[in-house]
C-alpha cells in the first residue's frame, strides 16, 4: 500500500511538471519584487513632475543612488574614527563655538586659476594623503570611506545635504594642509566646461591636469590610483579608479545655477519641497553621471579626487545663495534651515556623526570663518583674458571657457611680456593677447612660440549623441571584491519608439515622380497605421541633456544596481532611431546568486537621459506587464541568466548543428527574456501613480517672503558695497557675465557679475580699482588722501517699496568706512 502511494505521488509530480511545461511562458526563477519604501517615497515626491521640465535621469539617480541595503559596505575602523574625530575637534578650534579664527583664510579658487606652484602643491598634498599610512589603508581612503555606511542617508536626500558636505570638505581641506601647509581645496566650475560643444573634450581631463577620463586613470597626477581593498578580503586586489567621462549625464549649466540662485529660501533649493529644476542636490547629480565610473555611485565617488573639487563648487554655489539671503533679503542663512519635512536623518537637530555636529550646525556662518571663495573666472571686452593657460575668453558672453584636448595651452606669463588687450583670435568671440596695440578684429598676430593650436568648434556631427559611441568600463566589484567571475548576465529586450525630436531623417518618398519632403519614409506619420498607433500616443517631448542630438543612431543605457549587495554595472544597446519602433537586445550583469539570492534594481535611459518603462513577463500568461524593475534571482532552475556574456548570447540565439550542411541559421529563443524596457518617452515617472492631491501628511510651510521690488536706485551688494547703477530686476542683479563696477565710496572694492548676481571683491594690498579699465592699479588707496564724506543709500531705501530714499552719511578713508551717521 505504501509502495502504491509512493508510486502515485511520483506520477502526480510528473503530471504537475508536464502541466506546468504546457502553460504559456516559462516559470522563471527570476521574479519581480516591490519597490523599497524609500524608493517609493522618493518617486512619489516627483510623481507630479512633468519630465519635459527636468531630465528624468536626474530624478531617478537622485532616488536610486542610495538604495543599497548591503551589510558588507566599507566601515571605518577604530583608528580611522579616531583620526576623523581629531579633524572634527579642529573645526571647533577654528571658530564654530569658541570664536577663534585661523591666522589666514583659505582662498578656494577655480582649479584652472591656480598658479603652477599652487597646482603642484595641491597635487602633492592629495597624493600625500594617499601615501600616508598612519591611518590604514591610508588617510585619503579613510576620508573617502566616510562617505558610506549610514552617512549616505544622512548626507543625501534632504536639507542636511548642504551642511554635511560643507563639513566633509572642510575636514578634507584640513588634511590637505597637514600634508602641504598652505594648500587649499580648489573647486571645479563645471559650468565653464558645459559651454563647449562637446564637454568631454575639456582640457581638464588631460595628463597635465586631472588625468584621462576614459577608463582607469593612467595619466596625470593620480595615475594608477586604486580603491581600497575589502577589509574582509585583504588579499583581493582592489580595482583601479575608473571614469567614463561624457558617456552619460550633464554638467552644471549657467542657466541651472542662475535658477537655483533665483530662489529666496533654503526650502526652495533642497529636498523635499524644492522644484527639481531649482534643487541644488538634484542638479549636482548630473555631474556625478557625467564623470561616470566610480563617481556614478555614492559609495565609491570620493575615491576619485575630482569628487571633492565638484562638491567644493556645490558649496560655492550655496555660499552665493547664502550671500543673497543675507545681503539682498535680510534673511539669516544660519537659521534658515528647512523644517517643513519629515525626512529621516535630516532634522535640524539630527546628528551628522562625522563631526559631532547637527544638521543645523552645518548651516552656521562660523564654518566659513576659515574659508573664502574667489569668484568664478570671468572676462570682458575690457579684460579679454582669463589669466590661465587653460581658459580662453569668450567675449560675446563674458565667460572663460576651457581649451580642449585638441589644443595646447599657452604657457606664458602675460606680465612678463607686458601684454595688453589687443589680439583677436581668428575664431569669433575668443580673444587672446598680443604685445601692444588695441583690439583689431582684422589682425591675427602672435609670436609662434606663444600661439595656441586652435581647432574650430565641434559641429553638430561631432556633438553628443552623434559622435562615435563611447564604451562603458565597469569595475566588476561586488562588496569590494572586483572580479568578473562574480557576475552573471540577464538578457533584456529594449523596445524604443522614434524620438519625437527627430523630425526628419532626409530619406524621402517619391510620389508621382516628385520627392516629397513633408516626412521621411521612416516617420510614424508617413503611414496612417503608425500615425494612429504610435504618434498619437506621444505627448510632450521629454527634456534631455543640453548637448544631446538625435541623428538616427542612438544608445540605450542599461544598468543594474545591487539592492542586497554593493555593486553597479552599466552597458548599452544600439538602436535605430529612424524607425517608428524598433527592438534591440542588451545583457545586464548582476551578482551571481550562488547558493543565496541576488536582488538588483534594473533601469534604462537613452543617451539624452530620458527614462524607459520596465515590464516583466507574467509567469502564467507569458505577457509582459508593468513592473518595478527590482528583480530577485536564485540558482534554482530554470535559470534565465548565464555565467558569461557569450553564454547569454548563445542562450538567446540557438546555433544548432545542421544535418550535412554545417550550422543552421540561429533560432531566436524568446522564452529567455524576463524583462523588457519600453522607451516611449513618458511624461511622468512610470513606477508610481500620478498623485491628484497633495500627500496626506500635513506640511506647515513658512510664510512666503513678499516679492522683492527694485526701483531705479543704486544696487546694494552688501553692507560695504553699493553700486551707482540699479539692479537689473527683483530676480537678478545683473545680466552680463563678468560685468564689473566699483563700489560707491570704496577705493579698492568692486563687484563682478557671476550667475546673475554681483560678487564683491577688493584689490589686493589696498590698491585702487580703476573704473575706466575695470582693473586694479598699482596705486595704493592711502595716496588718495584723508577721510571724506560719502552719501550711500540706506538699507531700507532699496528693500522697502514705497519708501522715500534714505541715505547714510559715512566717512571713508582708503576705501574703508571708518565712521557714519544717519
Amino acid at each position: 500500500m505504501i509502495l502504491q502511494s509512493s508510486a502515485l505521488s511520483g506520477k502526480l509530480t510528473w503530471l504537475l511538471i508536464c502541466v506546468l511545461a504546457c502553460l504559456p511562458g516559462t516559470i522563471s526563477r527570476i521574479k519581480n519584487i516591490n519597490l523599497t519604501p524609500g524608493l517609493s517615497t522618493c518617486y512619489r515626491r516627483f510623481s507630479n513632475v512633468t519630465l519635459n521640465m527636468v531630465v528624468g535621469k536626474f530624478l531617478t539617480w537622485h532616488c536610486e543612488s542610495r538604495v543599497t541595503t548591503s551589510t558588507s559596505l566599507l566601515r571605518l575602523s577604530y583608528p580611522q574614527r579616531l583620526y576623523v574625530y581629531g579633524l572634527a575637534q579642529r573645526l571647533y578650534s577654528y571658530g564654530l563655538y569658541r570664536g577663534k579664527r585661523q591666522a589666514t583664510r583659505c582662498v578656494r579658487k577655480e582649479y584652472r586659476m591656480l598658479t603652477t606652484q599652487q597646482r603642484n602643491d595641491y597635487h602633492r598634498a592629495v597624493n600625500g594623503l594617499k601615501q600616508n599610512t598612519t591611518v590604514q589603508p591610508n588617510v585619503y581612503d579613510a576620508l573617502a570611506m566616510l562617505h558610506s555606511e549610514m552617512q549616505i542617508l544622512k548626507a543625501h536626500g534632504g536639507p542636511c545635504f548642504l551642511g554635511w558636505h560643507r563639513v566633509y570638505i572642510l575636514m578634507y581641506e584640513m588634511a590637505l594642509g597637514d600634508e602641504v601647509p598652505g594648500v587649499c581645496l580648489p573647486y571645479w566650475d563645471s559650468s565653464l566646461d558645459n559651454e563647449l560643444q562637446d564637454p568631454s573634450q575639456t582640457y581638464l581631463f588631460s595628463p597635465e591636469l586631472m588625468g584621462n577620463g576614459n577608463g582607469p586613470i593612467t595619466t596625470g597626477p593620480f595615475a594608477g590610483w586604486r580603491r581600497p581593498s575589502d577589509p574582509s578580503n585583504p588579499n583581493s586586489r582592489p580595482a583601479p579608479v575608473i571614469r567614463n567621462v561624457g558617456v552619460d549625464g550633464q554638467l552644471y549649466s549657467r542657466q541651472s545655477i542662475e535658477m537655483i540662485l533665483s530662489r529666496n529660501d533654503h526650502s526652495e533649493i533642497v529636498s523635499p519641497n524644492a522644484n527639481p529644476g531649482y534643487d541644488i542636490e538634484v542638479q549636482h547629480g548630473g555631474v556625478h553621471l557625467f564623470v561616470g565610473g566610480d563617481m556614478e555611485s555614492l559609495l565609491t565617488s570620493p575615491f576619485d579626487p575630482i569628487f571633492f573639487m565638484h562638491h567644493a563648487f556645490v558649496d560655492y554655489i550655496w555660499e552665493l545663495f547664502r550671500t543673497k539671503l543675507r545681503n539682498q533679503l535680510n534673511i539669516d542663512p544660519s537659521t534658515n534651515y528647512p523644517m517643513d519635512h519629515n525626512i529621516q536623518f535630516h532634522g535640524r537637530d539630527q546628528m551628522m556623526d562625522i563631526a559631532n555636529l547637527t544638521c543645523g550646525d552645518g548651516y552656521s556662518d562660523q564654518l566659513m570663518a576659515t574659508v573664502v571663495y574667489e569668484a568664478s573666472p570671468s572676462c570682458s571686452s575690457q579684460r579679454p583674458t582669463c589669466n590661465s593657460p587653460y581658459l580662453r575668453c569668450q567675449v560675446n558672453v563674458g565667460r572663460c571657457i576651457p581649451i580642449t584636448l585638441q589644443e595646447a595651452p599657452v604657457m606664458v606669463n602675460p606680465g612678463s611680456l607686458n601684454l595688453r588687450p589687443g589680439f583677436v583670435n581668428q575664431l569669433p568671440g575668443f580673444v587672446n593677447q598680443r604685445p601692444g596695440g588695441q583690439i583689431n578684429p582684422g589682425q591675427n598676430w602672435m609670436p609662434q612660440r606663444f600661439r595656441r593650436q586652435v581647432h574650430l568648434p565641434a559641429t553638430r556631427c561631432s556633438g553628443r549623441g552623434s559622435r562615435s559611441v563611447k564604451p562603458c568600463q565597469n569595475s566588476f566589484c561586488i562588496n569590494g571584491v572586483c572580479d568578473i567571475n562574480q557576475w552573471v548576465y540577464v538578457p533584456v529586450k529594449v523596445v524604443t519608439i522614434r524620438p519625437p525630436g527627430l523630425d526628419k531623417y532626409k530619406s524621402y518618398p517619391v510620389i508621382n515622380g516628385d520627392i516629397s519632403t513633408v516626412n521621411d519614409i521612416y516617420h510614424p506619420s508617413a503611414n496612417s497605421r503608425t500615425q494612429r498607433v504610435i504618434e498619437s500616443r506621444l505627448g510632450k517631448i521629454p527634456k534631455g541633456y543640453s548637448h544631446c542630438h538625435e541623428n538616427g543612431v542612438g544608445q540605450i543605457f542599461v544598468q543594474s544596481q545591487g539592492m542586497n549587495y554593493e555593486g553597479l554595472y552599466k552597458d548599452f544597446s544600439i538602436i535605430d532611431q529612424r524607425l517608428a519602433t524598433t527592438m534591440s537586445i542588451a545583457y545586464i550583469a548582476v551578482k551571481n546568486p550562488g547558493h543565496g539570492v541576488s536582488q538588483a534594481l534594473l533601469r534604462a535611459t537613452d543617451s539624452c537621459g530620458r527614462i524607459c518603462h520596465t515590464s516583466c513577463r507574467n509567469q502564467r500568461t507569458g505577457a509582459f506587464e508593468a513592473c518595478s524593475g527590482v528583480l530577485e534571482l536564485d540558482a534554482r532552475p530554470p535559470m534565465m541568466y548565464s555565467s558569461t556574456l557569450g553564454d547569454a548570447m548563445l542562450d538567446i540565439w540557438d546555433y544548432g548543428l545542421g544535418t550535412g550542411k554545417g550550422k543552421e541559421c540561429p533560432s531566436f529563443n524568446n522564452d529567455n527574456f524576463f524583462l523588457t524596457f519600453y522607451c516611449d518617452f513618458p511624461e511622468y515617472l512610470p513606477w508610481v501613480d500620478k498623485m491628484t492631491a497633495p500627500p496626506t501628511q500635513t506640511i506647515v510651510r513658512p510664510i512666503p517672503t513678499p516679492p522683492l521690488v527694485f526701483y531705479p536706485q543704486p544696487c546694494r551688494i552688501s553692507k560695504t558695497c553699493v553700486l551707482n547703477i540699479p539692479c537689473f530686476s527683483d530676480k537678478q542683479q545683473c545680466r552680463f557675465y563678468g560685468e564689473t563696477h566699483q563700489c560707491l565710496g570704496a577705493c579698492g572694492r568692486y563687484a563682478v557679475c557671476n550667475y546673475g548676481f554681483y560678487t564683491e571683491k577688493y584689490c589686493a594690498g589696498g590698491m585702487i580699482f580703476v573704473e575706466q579699465v575695470k582693473r586694479c592699479s598699482t596705486t595704493p588707496c592711502s595716496k588718495r588722501g584723508g577721510a571724506r564724506l560719502v552719501k550711500i543709500p540706506a538699507w531700507n531705501s532699496i528693500l522697502s517699496p514705497g519708501m522715500a530714499t534714505n541715505y547714510r552719511i559715512v566717512r571713508v578713508r582708503g576705501g574703508t568706512v571708518v565712521s557714519g551717521k544717519r
